[in-house]
């Protein structure tokens, strides 16, 4: 079983042929017509006939494969396959390693290939060489960066016709920029593809979605719009089969498409985990608080033992929310588009598209609530946010903040006497208490309230002023607003240090260095100092995307804030305050 035809069905195992010929062994069988023909070079010839010299190897091994004689019987088993695909005909040869286009790692790259072989002698040199690619430098490294064990490591070589290609690229069945499932992307070039893969041609690109083409970028198009669809209509199938989007390499002999390779595509951002295989919807929960970056795994943690009222599920190192059931309740709708269209404009357009898609919202399985659902103590919450609102008395608000920052100082004292475990044990016991303040009917009830009144002020705004969005400048300029309080004591630091050049050119230049007592070594740099101590006295335990608890707070980090107070400091003294009066 040294050398198989393509369209043997034993050539479909990774194990014999590797990933690529695997792959295509597998295409063959559901599209003869569109695979050209060869054989393939199984791994059992690798390990009785290259395996030998890669053992007793002194030194390069890429070097001692490459410099390999094969014996006769080999040479012999190659002529025969070759012979049998025509008359000294011009074919490609493709390196397919065990560890190659799998699920999870595509190796794209990694090995050689060569095109338009033709002749024995050329054949069994661009064989050797395709053995002699599985131990570059590149290859090994992406294998030792991947986990895979060397020792496990075989190679197959595929071996097929050329075809005359008058325009060639790739087709990803799922759009790897956007990772939209939905969406075909296809690059081309014209000619050969290898000239795409090696940059000397820029391709041009679609998209296809719904049976509509757009062209992204590119200059004069090698396809029309109806050879687009028609390719695109064949890369859907070879999705089904596989059953996960694939990245196509295909070519087009000016009458019909070919189809040379196609692997997995590991690089979309991951589906959410579903245990009926029901396709499920989710929403970003660090879209929702303004932080879209990645979550390390303590933050992810402390998400999900806080979140009492919702599950929190982690995908792609972010917290995400399920709304599924939401989508066929009234009420539930009703909840998630009051969130979103107050939280994430990108968001509720992306849900209001899946509710366009009435085939899914029918197929959502009945007698499940809502995952989304309205906490016990919101009712209580909207009724005190009501009565508050129409006393308009901001004596309500301040005893609340009051109350808040009693309970600060209570649990800040109370952890201060902790150490190691006991510290992690005060703070999961403490949940039940944080999620409780979190509910507290007077605090969340006017927030509540300021949701719904949002879209009216912005309106007046609008038709008094002429001016969009205006409820975020009155929000800035609400007494107790933390983000506006930071903005003025960074505004302090600014004018502290606006009047000396030494200690401006030490804050532009200190970076991860910055240190207060350096500092004050500076001319003028005592008094920024000073508004520096203030400011991390105060918000010390702010930082970029702190919702994560693992990322470094400013106290941790104080080199974090020197860019926001360095533009400050290019602003005239007093705009903050300025800012502040004008909101």
């Amino acid at each position: 079983m040294y050398i198989l035809n393509i369209q043997n069905k034993e050539a479909g195992s990774v194990r014999i042929s590797g990933g690529k010929g695997a792959s295509l062994s597998r295409l063959t069988r559901h599209f003869s017509e569109k695979v050209p023909g060869g054989f393939i070079i199984t791994t059992e010839f690798f390990k009785n006939y290259i395996q030998p010299a890669v053992i007793h190897a002194q030194g390069d091994i890429k070097s001692a494969v490459a410099g390999l004689t094969l014996p006769d019987e080999a040479v012999k088993l190659i002529q025969t396959a070759y012979d049998g695909l025509g008359d000294n005909i011009s074919v490609a040869v493709r390196s397919s390693a065990t560890a190659e286009d799998l699920p999870d790692a595509s190796f794209a790259g990694q090995q050689d290939t060569f095109l338009n072989v033709s002749g024995m002698e050329a054949v069994t040199k661009a064989v050797i060489n395709c053995f002699a690619s599985l131990y570059n430098q590149r290859a090994v490294s992406y294998r030792a960066k991947n986990g895979f064990d060397e020792s496990e490591v075989q190679m197959a070589i595929v071996v097929q016709k050329m075809v005359q290609a008058k325009a060639a690229g790739v087709m990803f069945t799922a759009d790897p920029i956007t990772s939209d499932r939905f969406t075909t992307a296809i690059e081309a070039v014209e000619g050969l593809g290898e000239e795409l893969v090696s940059g000397r041609k820029t391709p041009v690109t679609w998209t296809v979605k719904g049976g509509i083409v757009k062209k992204r970028s590119g200059g004069e198009p090698c396809l029309t719009e109806s050879l687009v669809t028609a390719l695109s209509d064949i890369g859907k199938k070879i999705e089904k089969v596989f059953g996960c989007p694939q990245d196509i390499e295909w070519c087009f002999d000016g009458e019909k498409f070919y189809i040379v390779q196609s692997r997995a595509i590991t690089t979309l951002f991951p589906c959410p985990p579903s245990p009926d295989g029901f396709k499920r919807c989710f929403i970003s929960v660090g879209h929702l608080q303004m932080m879209t970056d990645t979550m390390l795994p303590l933050g992810m943690s402390l998400w999900k033992l806080m979140s009492k009222t919702v599950k929190i599920t982690e995908v792609g190192g972010r917290p995400y929310m399920e709304i599924t059931h939401n989508l066929n309740s009234p009420a539930g709708k009703i909840l998630v588009r009051q969130k979103l269209s107050n939280s994430d404009e990108l968001m509720n357009s992306a849900f209001n598209q899946v509710l366009e898609r009435k085939d899914y919202i029918k197929s959502i399985p009945k007698g499940q609530k809502s995952d989304f659902a309205i906490p016990k103590d919101v009712a209580r919450c909207i009724t005190a946010g009501f009565r508050i609102y129409r006393k308009n008395d901001p004596a309500i608000i301040d005893g609340y903040n009051r109350r808040m920052e009693a309970l600060i100082r209570k649990t800040k004292k109370e952890l201060d006497h902790l150490t190691g475990k006991a510290v992690i044990d005060y703070i999961v016991n403490d949940t039940d208490n944080l999620m409780k303040s979190l509910f507290d009917p007077e605090g969340l009830g006017p927030l509540m309230i300021a949701f719904f009144l949002t879209k009216p002020i912005d309106k007046a705004g609008k038709l008094l002023l002429g001016r969009d969005n205006i409820s975020v400048d009155v929000s800035k300029s609400i007494k107790g607003n933390i983000t506006s309080e930071m903005g003025f004591y960074v505004s302090r630091i600014a004018d502290a240090v606006r009047d000396y050049p030494e200690a401006v050119k030490y804050l532009e230049t200190a970076g991860d260095r910055f240190c207060i007592d350096d500092l004050k070594r500076q001319q003028g740099g005592e008094k920024a100092a000073k508004a520096f101590e203030e400011f991390f006295s105060r918000y010390g335990m702010r930082c970029p995307g702190e919702i994560d608890i693992a990322k470094l707070r400013f106290a941790e980090a104080p080199g974090k804030i020197l860019p926001t107070v360095l533009a400050d400091v290019r602003l005239p003294k007093g705009h903050a305050e300025q800012r502040y009066l004008q909101g």
